[in-house]
C-alpha cells in the first residue's frame, strides 16, 4: 500500500506514491516519503539501511563512521498474506513498541455554542478533577 509524508501544508492532492513525490519539498524539506508496511501483493520489504546501527562497541554512538549501514544492506521482509496485523505486529516485534505520548498532552477539546457562567465553568473543571483528567500537563 501506499506511503506516509511528513506534511500536507501547501500540497493540495498529491500522491503517496513515494516515487511520483521523491523531488516535493515543503519549507525547505523534503515529504520524507515512507512506504507502507504491507501490501495487497501479501509481502514488502523495509530497508533499513540508511538509519544507524549499533557501533564500535556494540553501543548506538550517533553520527560516527562505525555507526552507519557502510557496505551492508539491512533489509526485513514481512510475508504475510493478507494478514495485516499480523505484518504489524511482527513489525512492532522487531521495531519495538510504538511510543504515544499521554491522551491529555494533546489538549484538551471542550465547547459550548451557549454562553455559560463562571459557575458553570468551574463545574467543567471539577468534572475534569473528578475523573482525573488533568488540563494542563
Amino acid at each position: 500500500l501506499l506511503g506516509t509524508i511528513k506534511s500536507l501544508d501547501e500540497l493540495g492532492p498529491i500522491s503517496l506514491n513515494c516515487t511520483e513525490n521523491a523531488g516535493t519539498q515543503i519549507h525547505d524539506e523534503t515529504l520524507h516519503c515512507e512506504w507502507g508496511l504491507v501490501s495487497r501483493d501479501g509481502w514488502s520489504i523495509y530497508d533499513d539501511t540508511e538509519n544507524y546501527c549499533l557501533g564500535e562497541g556494540d553501543w548506538w554512538d550517533g553520527d560516527s563512521n562505525s555507526s552507519h549501514n557502510v557496505l551492508d544492506a539491512d533489509l526485513y521482509g514481512f510475508f504475510h498474506g493478507s494478514d495485516y496485523k499480523g505484518a504489524l505486529q511482527d513489525f512492532t516485534t522487531v521495531g519495538g513498541k510504538i511510543a504515544m505520548v499521554p491522551r491529555a498532552a494533546s489538549g484538551v477539546w471542550w465547547t459550548r455554542w451557549f454562553d455559560f457562567t463562571d459557575g458553570d465553568a468551574r463545574g467543567v473543571a471539577d468534572e475534569y478533577r473528578a475523573r482525573s483528567f488533568p488540563l494542563d500537563v
